[in-house]
């Protein structure tokens, strides 16, 4: 679908009910006692490149409203607003401007079009799906688990460990060598482009690296769950390449905190949006969900010797969890309780949820980049 051919009063009607959604309170997960969030931060203004073309100001609107409003579940839990995910995506559709911006709208549209996907340049669940499955595409662990294989763990003895000002807090790490050097090579470049990365040593340093099945074994059975969701019985983890990166937290988190607005706090630093720009170029991709988590993909994984099917699938959320895996102790102290939505759909306010997919892995169809709204959503647990 064209611009032109949007009627005005469809596109009223959207931007009324992307706003209308912008009153809906966000959840209060912080730590108790944890001092008081600094208020969100203005949006930045647009430049003259980014306020064209002029047809696409409907769409902006539509876009600035749903970027803190949109009520929806794109990791099996609900989250309200896409900002998080924006430097992402913007990255992916081609476009260095922010996302209430005529010019993002423009840049959307072009997308959704080369993807099969009606142009209209708004944000919506669909496109998310399918930029989503791009994105864990390009994640050899994702690909193979989708297979059902669980990729073996390297023997421990070929690990290299890192230095203890490379662990966060001097925190012990072990990793591949190759991925270890790679990490380096990426560390020592941010920290010569971004200044905020150069004045803080313990920014980019690893707070997880690899953990053994074993280890990640008795830890589910000491916690009691092992069904993916808040501790996967299969982790990227447990191949040496994957690594998680503090990126700062917000007050009173710490940088390993899945509550929604750590993750925010995080997408806006400058450190995790060079990241976004950058990370590819060493050979790293990230688990969108978790901006801390970077998986190295220079080397191959190692193939799985035991018999395939052994993943156990994942399970609804309970009151207690939420879709990562911490690295050391629960991320989200105090997880807001959400009910599930079979069809994964969005919604906004208290209106009724528009059609638009948004299920925790794509389908492969999704996954190879083609536009199936109408196939069936995959869940996804932690890495």
């Amino acid at each position: 679908m064209s611009v032109t051919s949007l009627s005005p009063w469809r596109v009223a009607w959207v931007l009324a009910l992307a706003l209308a959604s912008c009153e809906r309170p966000r959840p209060d997960n912080r730590v108790p006692g944890a001092p008081p969030l600094p208020p969100m931060a203005a949006a930045p203004a647009i430049s003259a490149a980014c306020a064209e073309p002029a047809a696409f100001w409907p769409m902006a609107r539509v876009n600035a409203g749903s970027l803190n409003g949109l009520v929806w579940e794109p990791f099996r839990r609900e989250e309200i607003g896409w900002e998080t995910y924006a430097p992402a995506v913007a990255r992916e559709i081609g476009t260095s401007c922010p996302p209430h911006s005529p010019g993002f709208a423009a840049a959307l549209a072009r997308w959704q079009q080369s993807r099969g996907l009606p142009g209209d340049g708004m944000f919506n669940g669909v496109a998310f799906n399918v930029v989503k499955g791009l994105w864990q595409e390009r994640r050899p662990f994702v690909m193979a688990t989708l297979d059902k294989q669980c990729p073996d763990a390297p023997d421990e003895l070929s690990l290299e460990p890192a230095t203890p000002q490379e662990g966060y807090a001097g925190k012990p790490i072990m990793l591949r060598p190759a991925a270890l050097a790679a990490y380096r090579r990426m560390r020592d470049a941010a920290r010569a482009e971004v200044p905020q990365a150069a004045a803080d040593p313990q920014l980019l340093s690893i707070f997880s690296g690899f953990r053994s099945p074993a280890a990640d074994e008795a830890r589910c059975i000491l916690e009691g769950n092992c069904q993916g969701v808040t501790r996967a019985r299969c982790s990227a983890h447990r191949t040496g390449l994957a690594m998680d990166l503090n990126l700062g937290a917000a007050p009173g988190l710490r940088p390993d905190s899945a509550a929604d607005e750590n993750r925010l706090y995080m997408s806006r630093t400058a450190t995790y949006r060079w990241l976004v720009a950058n990370a590819d170029r060493f050979g790293f991709a990230n688990y969108v969900f978790e901006p801390w988590h970077w998986e190295w993909t220079g080397e191959a994984l190692l193939p799985q010797t035991s018999a395939p099917g052994t993943i156990p699938p994942p399970q609804p959320l309970s009151s207690q969890e939420t879709p990562v895996e911490p690295p050391d102790e629960p991320a989200n102290p105090h997880p807001q309780r959400i009910a599930a939505d079979p069809g994964g759909r969005l919604q906004s306010g208290g209106a009724a949820r528009p059609a638009g997919k948004t299920g925790a892995d794509s389908d492969r169809g999704a996954l190879r980049g083609a536009a199936a709204p109408d196939a069936a959503p995959r869940r996804h647990g932690g890495v």
